[in-house]
């Protein structure tokens, strides 16, 4: 009876630690995606706090 408690509990511990990492791993993911799109989307589209027109090479 103790060992079943004692498995239960390790079992428990074990899936913790893997949906732990799983949900660290997805939120390490988002951060990312959500930068490098933040990233993109500021060199692809003007927006009101651009630096004005581009240069002209002449």
């Amino acid at each position: 009876m103790i060992r079943t408690r004692i498995a239960a509990a390790a079992r428990a511990a074990v899936l913790g630690v893997v949906g732990a990492a799983a949900a660290l791993g997805l939120a390490i993911g988002t951060t990312t995606a959500v930068a490098k799109t933040a990233e993109t989307s500021r060199y692809l589209s003007p927006s009101s706090s651009d630096r004005g027109p581009p240069a002209t090479t002449r």
